[in-house]
Order: C-alpha cells, then sequence, then structure tokens
C-alpha cells in the first residue's frame, strides 16, 4: 500500500486490506451487484472487489466526474483510501442500491 497526500492508495494488483486487519472489521460479503458508473457512487456503502476478491467495504465520499477514481471514507482503524478503476477494482452494490441509483 502506498500513501498519496495523506491518503493510502490501494494500487498493487492482487493486495488485499483485509488481510492486513482483523475480520471483525469486514462485514460479511454483500449479496449484490458490480457497478460501472463509479461518479454515481457517492453516498453509497460498496464492496471493493479485486480479481474476485473482496479488498474491503465502505462508504463512498467521493468520486472523479469522469468515474475513474473513488474515495471510501474513514471507517474505524480503516483510513480513507483512494481507489482507482484503472487498476482492475470493482464496486459492488446492494439491490437496494442498485435500484436506488438506476431510479436517479
Amino acid at each position: 500500500m502506498q500513501k498519496t497526500k495523506g491518503y493510502h492508495m490501494l494500487h498493487e494488483a492482487g493486495h488485499s486490506q483485509a488481510q492486513a486487519c482483523p475480520d471483525a472489521f469486514f462485514p460479511a460479503p454483500m449479496r449484490g451487484y458490480p457497478f460501472d458508473e463509479w461518479d454515481r457512487l457517492v453516498g453509497a456503502t460498496v464492496e471493493v472487489r479485486l480479481n474476485g476478491n473482496r479488498v474491503r467495504t465502505g462508504l463512498v465520499d467521493a468520486a472523479t466526474p469522469d468515474g475513474s477514481i473513488i474515495w471510501l471514507s474513514q471507517d474505524g482503524p480503516l483510513d480513507r483510501v483512494l481507489i482507482e478503476k484503472a487498476q482492475g477494482y470493482e464496486m459492488w452494490i446492494s439491490p437496494a442500491q442498485l435500484r436506488e441509483r438506476e431510479t436517479q
């Protein structure tokens, strides 16, 4: 993990913050759907996946206008994190949040 402008950035293929933190910090895997329009995820709780593996869950507090980068807010001991779509990450959302985003 690399620090960028005071925030952690997930950037290495195969890296998982879940490996560095106890399982108690992560809820059960989300039953949901991948959502590719990251710019529309601000305010949503997402599950971040890389290569099919869950990396982190969290609340999206910001996104770039083009949807290529999001920031997850700090969650307990986990720092605010910047995540880049170009690195292969996927955002998964619950069925309820998917319906909400489809009506926006």
